[in-house]
């Protein structure tokens, strides 16, 4: 925790605009270790913003996600490269959907739905 705020006062002073409600740095932002490697990216583009939690080799993880219709969180499974489980609220409400090697599950309540085309 320490390094990520000396990373974070580095960064404001390097990269930084002071007005009068405080301090806004221009994204993307990357935190990195003392190796060098990057450990939180907050990015943004014209829907929204996300902040990345990236695992050793710098690739993303956990995704924290925010745009026009609601947010979401993504947490990517290692060695796959592919969504594990994803926690979206949006305008249909929330939803959970769980995705293993056989396929995309949903979880709605206490009922479980397999994707189109899936058995479960």
């Amino acid at each position: 925790m320490a390094e990520a705020e000396a990373a974070i006062r580095h960064l404001t002073s390097a990269r930084s605009e002071v007005g009068p409600v405080g301090t806004t740095l221009q994204a993307p932002v990357r935190i990195v270790d003392a190796q060098g490697r990057v450990v939180i990216e907050l990015s943004g583009d014209g829907d929204g913003g996300y902040l990345h939690l990236c695992d050793t080799e710098g690739h993303f993880r956990v995704t924290l996600g925010a745009g026009p219709d609601g947010g979401w969180v993504d947490v990517i499974q290692a060695g796959e490269e592919r969504l594990a489980v994803t926690l979206i609220a949006d305008e249909d409400g929330g939803r959970i959907e769980l995705t293993r090697k056989e396929g995309c599950y949903f979880v709605d309540g206490v009922r479980y739905y397999p994707a189109e085309g899936e058995t479960v």
